[in-house]
């Protein structure tokens, strides 16, 4: 009688031990599923932070640009300034010699 108990807790604990090893084995399955679709995550993530790092460069150097085209163009607008002052200055110097020469005329 004592055997047929021992037995039976035999049988119990290797149907036990096969429900555990099928348990062991669903999680082992899950924790690959779950490892592989964070690791999926984390390779996207990187792709989107490379992509979103070489659009800001681009950015960078579009604002680089325009910055020096500006600059450019503010040098440019002074030397304007500077020669239509000449002009100006010289325009007013012709008329005043026009002006001379037509009083010295009369």
């Amino acid at each position: 009688n004592e055997i047929s108990t021992l037995k039976a807790q035999v049988l119990q604990n290797v149907a036990a031990e096969k429900a555990l090893k099928q348990r062991i084995g669903t999680l082992g399955s899950r924790l690959d599923k779950v490892t592989s679709a964070s690791t999926a995550a984390a390779s996207e993530h990187e792709k989107e932070k490379q992509a979103l790092m070489a659009e800001m460069e681009s950015l960078k150097e579009i604002a680089d640009e325009k910055s020096s085209l500006l600059e450019t163009t503010g040098n440019r607008v002074a030397s304007l300034s500077v020669e239509v002052n000449d002009l100006t200055s010289t325009t007013e110097s012709q008329e005043k010699l026009v002006m001379r020469l037509k009083v010295e005329n009369d």
